[in-house]
C-alpha cells in the first residue's frame, strides 16, 4: 500500500498551515482574540493553537480508525500540463479558480480567503492571492486537486496522529484518527514525506517559512540520531523490498535462502516502523512483512500480517481496489491469485485495431505506419521495457494457454485471461500486435469484437530462417537455456517468456514440419474468428502501400512515402552481444572463482608433490648459474 500526499509541482501540501490567521470563516463563534470554530458536533473545533496560530482539536476520546473530517472540495481544477522543471503556473492556475471562485457564496469566499497565503508571493491583485492559497493547501483529488478549507486547519506533525484519504465515490477527502486521541489533544497530519532526516524535513518546510516543533522533532541530539537512522532504514528497507512484492515462491535454493532472510528482515521492519510511530506507513510495513512469508510459505504467518494489513487499508479507504489483501489471500488459497490482480490500471482509449500475424512479419513496419495514422502500438519493446510487464505476460501465457497440469504449480488452480485483463495490460493502446499478443488471437478477438484485424504474412521459408536468426535464439543457445534453467542474469525473464510462447504456439519446435504446420494453423485460425469485412490481409514480401490500409482504416493517404524497416540486423547484434556477456557472467562469477577454488584445493592435496617439483627445477637452476651445464 501507499499513501499518497499532493506532489506535484508546487502543490505538495504546504506546511504553512501550521502558521493559520487568526480568522474563521464568517459561520464561526467570533472572539476579541483567537476565535473556535465549532465543526462536525461532538466530533472537533478549530481553536488557538500555541505557536500555530489555528489548529484542530478532538472534542471527545477519539479511536483508530474513527473519522475526524470528510470534506468536499470549494474549489476543484485540473492542473495545466507543464513541462518538467516549468516554473508554478500561477497565472493559468489563478484564472481557472476564479471562474469557481465568483460562483461561491460570500461565506464561503470568506472561509478560502482566511486561510493562510505567504504575504511575499503575492502582490494587491486577488487572483495571485487565490492562486498562492490554493498553492499552499490544496491536495490531490484523483486527477484534479482540490481546497478543502475545514482539512487545511489541520496542522503538520512529524508523528502525525490522523491520515486522510481521497473518495471519488463521495467526492470527499476523509480524515481518519491514526491512534487513540484524548479529548482536548490537537490533531496531525504529515504535509511531507516522513522518512527523511530531521535536517531534510525541516529543509522541505523551510521552503515555507515555517519551523516545526513536533514531538519527533523536539528530541534530544542523541535520541534524534536514533530517531533518523531508524526512517532512513525505513525508507532504504522499502525501496529494497519493492520489486520483490511478488506472490511467486523462488524455485532456486539461493533464492529460498534469500527469502527467508528478507522473511526476517521484514518483521524488524515493521517493528521500526512501528517504535518510529509512523502510522502512515503500518499498512505497507505489514504487507510487506505478509508477501514476505507468503514467499517461503510461512502461510500462518503471512496470514497475520496481512490481516493486520487489511484492516489499516480497509480503515483509511474500504471503497479502494487496493483494499483486498484480506486473510484469504495470504494463505495456501493465495494460489488462485494472480499478479494481474493486483494491477489496478484501466483502459484508456478503445482497442481499435488487433494485428494478428505472426511476429517477424513486418510488425515493426506496419507499427511505424499506424503511428503516422494517430494510432497507439503496443509491441514486445513495450514489454521489455518494464520488467513487471514480462512476468504478467508469462502470467497471461501460462494460466491462458497452457492446460493446468502444464502449469507451474503455483499457478495451476488460476483463472484464465479475458477481457478485463487484457484491458490492464494494453490500457494505454489502441493497437496491439507483435509477441506476446499475437499467439492469443482467439482470446483477443472475442475481448475486443469490434476491432479491426490485420493480418500480417510472408512466405513460411523465409519466416522460419528470420526466426532461427533471431528470437528462436533465446531458446536455442544452448548458453540461453542454460540461464532460464538457472534463473540466472537479467535476460531469465524474456528467456522464459519466450519459451512458454512457443511452447504453445508449436511445442517449441524451432523448425521442421511441426512449425510450418503451427505457422499455417495460426493463420487458419485467425481466418475463421474474424467476419471478413473486420479483416485485412497485408503480404509483407510486397511492396506495401498506404492505400489498401488506409481504405480500410477509412483514413487519409498521408502525403510520404509508406515506411520501410527491418530490425534483422540490429536485433542479430543485440542477441550477440547478450550472449557474450552471458560468456563473461560464467567467467567472472562461476569459472574463475570455480577455477580459484579446485587450484587450491589440488594443491594443498600434491603440496608435498609440487614443493619436491619445486626445489628439483630450483637445483637444475642453481647449477646452471655455478657451472653453466644444464
Amino acid at each position: 500500500m501507499r499513501f499518497y500526499l499532493v506532489c506535484l509541482l508546487s502543490f505538495a501540501r504546504s506546511t504553512v498551515l501550521a502558521h493559520h490567521p487568526e480568522e474563521c470563516p464568517s459561520n464561526s463563534t467570533r472572539h476579541i482574540q483567537y476565535p473556535t470554530c465549532l465543526g462536525l458536533p461532538g466530533v472537533y473545533l478549530v481553536k488557538a493553537s500555541e505557536g500555530k496560530g489555528l489548529g484542530v482539536f478532538a472534542a471527545h476520546d477519539m479511536d483508530i480508525g474513527d473519522i475526524v473530517m470528510r470534506e468536499t472540495p470549494v474549489l476543484k481544477i485540473r492542473l495545466p500540463k507543464l513541462a518538467k522543471g516549468s516554473p508554478y503556473p500561477m497565472a493559468a492556475v489563478a484564472m481557472l479558480l476564479q471562474e469557481q471562485f465568483d460562483t461561491l457564496s460570500l461565506e464561503s469566499q470568506e472561509e478560502v480567503l482566511s486561510l493562510t497565503h505567504q504575504a511575499k508571493a503575492v502582490d494587491s491583485n486577488s487572483q495571485d492571492t487565490l492562486g498562492t492559497i490554493f498553492r499552499n493547501n490544496a491536495y490531490n483529488t484523483g486527477d484534479q486537486v482540490g481546497l478543502f478549507p475545514k482539512i487545511a486547519r489541520i496542522n503538520h506533525s512529524c508523528r502525525p496522529n490522523t491520515s486522510y484519504y481521497w473518495s471519488e465515490k463521495l467526492n470527499k477527502r476523509i480524515v481518519y484518527a491514526t491512534r487513540k486521541i484524548k479529548a482536548g489533544e490537537e490533531f496531525f497530519v504529515s504535509y511531507i514525506s516522513l522518512l527523511l532526516s530531521r535536517e531534510d524535513r525541516q529543509k522541505q518546510l523551510d521552503r515555507y517559512g515555517f519551523q516545526c516543533h513536533c514531538e519527533a522533532c523536539a528530541h534530544e541530539r542523541a535520541a534524534q540520531i536514533a530517531s533518523d537512522n531508524r526512517r532512513i532504514t525505513i525508507k532504504n528497507a522499502f525501496s529494497k523490498f519493492e520489486p520483490q512484492m511478488v506472490l511467486m515462491a523462488p524455485q532456486s535454493k539461493a533464492g529460498k535462502r534469500q527469502a527467508q532472510k528478507d522473511a526476517e528482515v521484514s518483521v524488524q521492519l515493521a517493528g521500526l516502523v512501528e517504535e518510529e510511530g509512523l502510522a502512515d506507513y503500518y499498512a505497507k510495513a505489514y504487507r510487506i512483512a505478509a508477501i514476505s512469508h507468503a514467499r517461503v510459505e510461512d502461510w500462518a504467518t503471512a496470514a497475520r500480517w496481512a490481516n493486520r494489513a487489511y484492516e489499516i487499508r480497509y480503515m483509511e479507504d474500504p471503497d479502494s481496489k487496493s483494499t483486498n489483501m484480506s486473510l484469504s489471500q495470504i494463505t495456501p488459497s493465495m494460489s488462485k491469485q494472480r499478479l494481474i490482480d493486483r494491477d489496478e490500471r484501466t483502459r484508456k482509449k478503445p482497442m481499435r485495431i488487433l494485428v494478428l500475424g505472426m511476429c517477424r512479419t513486418g510488425t515493426t513496419t506496419i507499427a511505424v505506419a499506424l503511428r503516422k495514422l494517430g494510432y497507439t502500438s503496443h509491441q514486445m519493446r513495450d514489454v521489455l521495457a518494464k520488467p513487471s510487464e514480462l512476468a504478467l505476460w508469462e502470467e497471461a501465457v501460462n494460466v491462458t494457454l497452457l492446460p493446468p497440469q502444464e502449469r507451474p504449480s503455483n499457478q495451476q488452480k488460476m483463472e484464465p485471461y479475458g477481457k478485463e485483463e487484457f484491458d490492464k495490460l494494453l490500457a494505454d493502446y489502441d493497437v496491439v500486435m507483435d509477441l506476446p499478443s499475437c499467439v492469443f488471437a482467439t482470446e483477443l478477438v472475442k475481448a475486443y469484437p469490434q476491432a479491426k484485424v490485420i493480418l500480417t504474412k510472408r512466405r513460411y521459408e523465409d519466416w522460419e530462417q528470420s526466426m532461427q536468426d533471431s528470437i528462436w535464439c533465446l531458446d536455442t543457445w544452448r548458453l540461453f537455456t542454460l540461464c532460464r534453467q538457472l534463473n540466472i542474469t537479467q535476460l531469465a525473464p524474456l528467456m522464459r517468456l519466450v519459451h512458454a510462447i512457443f511452447q504453445v504456439h508449436n511445442g517449441n519446435q524451432y523448425g521442421g514440419q511441426a512449425a510450418k504446420s503451427a505457422f499455417n494453423q495460426h493463420y487458419d485460425t485467425v481466418r475463421s474468428l474474424v467476419p471478413q469485412s473486420q479483416l485485412l490481409e497485408l503480404d509483407t514480401d510486397g511492396e506495401l502501400k498506404w492505400e489498401p490500409l488506409c481504405e480500410f482504416l477509412g483514413k487519409a493517404v498521408p502525403k510520404e512515402g509508406f515506411p520501410k524497416t527491418s530490425e534483422d540486423k540490429a536485433m542479430r547484434k543485440g542477441l550477440e552481444n547478450a550472449w557474450w556477456g552471458m560468456v563473461q557472467y560464467f567467467v567472472m562469477l562461476i569459472l574463475l572463482p570455480g577455477l580459484v577454488v579446485v587450484g587450491s584445493a589440488m594443491l594443498y592435496t600434491y603440496a608435498d608433490e609440487v614443493r619436491a617439483y619445486r626445489d628439483g627445477w630450483l637445483m637444475v637452476a642453481k647449477k646452471y648459474m655455478e657451472t653453466g651445464e644444464l
